[in-house]
């Protein structure tokens, strides 16, 4: 037990301390410089009821890199808890479409974490466009209805518009603080919309919402979502929200895997190594104790023992082989 350790635990005992220090190191050094980036402007819809019983929140802006270095990392946005909370998409915008993105969750007590990677780097004073669509259940009562918006930036923005949609067949409409203004799309939605200017993650902003509406259906019938290319990568990114999605993760615990089969490979092919060579020095022992005996009477036995030795030892022929050749040169000479 002790040898086997020796040979084949050790080795990947150490390897595994040693990849573990380097690794740690990974995340600090390639995904820091989160504060390069911030928002040139951010605009944050708040639909309740609109194609969905649930809030639909959709923010959509332009980032820019402020820094003097490029920056390709990690975007992060703080979505708020709740019930029933489905993000719908996560994408950065690309010649005017929708480049969805795998992202990660994580809870950060007050608010759920969203991240996502660039696919490219952003140059100094570049810009850089984003969107971010998601669902969630902060209603409460079933004709009286009431709910309390946050939002908590992530960067600063130098231009936040916030526009709070209200239900079509809603009464009594009203928000806490008030809007700085109203207006009336051409879908017939009133609108109450607020505008900040300088945001940073320091400012919360909290929006009391309150209603009356009996009809328990949306104001719209949701449309089916045929873009394939935001809808099947969104698709992968609602479902696996593990830490295991995170590059960051899954690329060094991976270089991890391999590198650590390899050394178990080796380790295990040693120790057959090992084994196979004691194997040939106990044939060995047996045929030097047989040339004590019968050996010693004919040299010529002696010597066609030691050249089968050889070619076991060589590789040249197997141990059953060897044995069965051993067998017939004694019986060859005891003729």
């Amino acid at each position: 037990m002790q040898r086997i350790f020796k040979t084949l635990i050790r080795p990947v005992v150490t390897s595994v301390l040693v990849l573990v220090t380097v690794l740690s190191f990974i995340p600090a050094a390639a995904w820091a410089g989160d504060e390069q980036m911030e928002f040139k402007n951010l605009k944050v819809s708040v639909w309740p009821e609109y194609d969905d019983p649930r809030v639909l929140v959709i923010l959509e802006g332009t980032m820019v890199n402020a820094s003097d270095s490029p920056f390709k990392g990690e975007v992060k946005w703080n979505i708020p808890k709740g019930k029933d909370l489905e993000i719908g998409m996560a994408c950065e915008i690309v010649n005017g479409g929708h480049s969805c993105q795998p992202y990660e969750q994580k809870d950060k007590g007050d608010w759920i974490e969203l991240t996502w990677k660039t696919t490219r780097s952003i140059a100094p004073g570049e810009e850089y466009p984003v969107f971010l669509e998601y669902y969630y259940n902060p209603i409460e009562g079933s004709v009286d209805k009431k709910f309390t918006f946050s939002y908590q930036p992530s960067y600063k923005i130098d231009s936040l518009t916030v526009s709070v949609q209200q239900p079509l067949k809603a009464e009594n409409f009203k928000i806490d603080p008030a809007p700085s203004s109203t207006n009336t799309d051409s879908g017939g939605f009133v609108n109450h919309n607020y505008v900040y200017s300088n945001q940073t993650p320091n400012n919360k902003i909290t929006l009391n919402v309150s209603y009356k509406k009996a009809d328990p259906k949306p104001s719209v019938e949701k449309q089916v979502n045929n873009n394939n290319n935001g809808g099947e990568q969104q698709a992968s990114g609602v479902q696996f929200t593990s830490s295991f999605k995170d590059a960051k993760i899954w690329v060094p615990a991976g270089f991890m895997v391999l590198i650590l089969g390899g050394f178990i490979s080796y380790a295990v092919m040693q120790n057959k190594d090992k084994q196979r060579a004691d194997r040939i020095d106990r044939l060995a022992k047996k045929a030097v104790k047989a040339n004590r005996t019968k050996g010693a009477k004919n040299p010529l036995l002696v010597e066609e023992k030691k050249k089968l030795r050889q070619q076991l030892l060589d590789g040249a022929i197997s141990e059953e082989t060897y044995l069965r050749l051993l067998a017939d040169l004694e019986e060859e000479y005891e003729e």
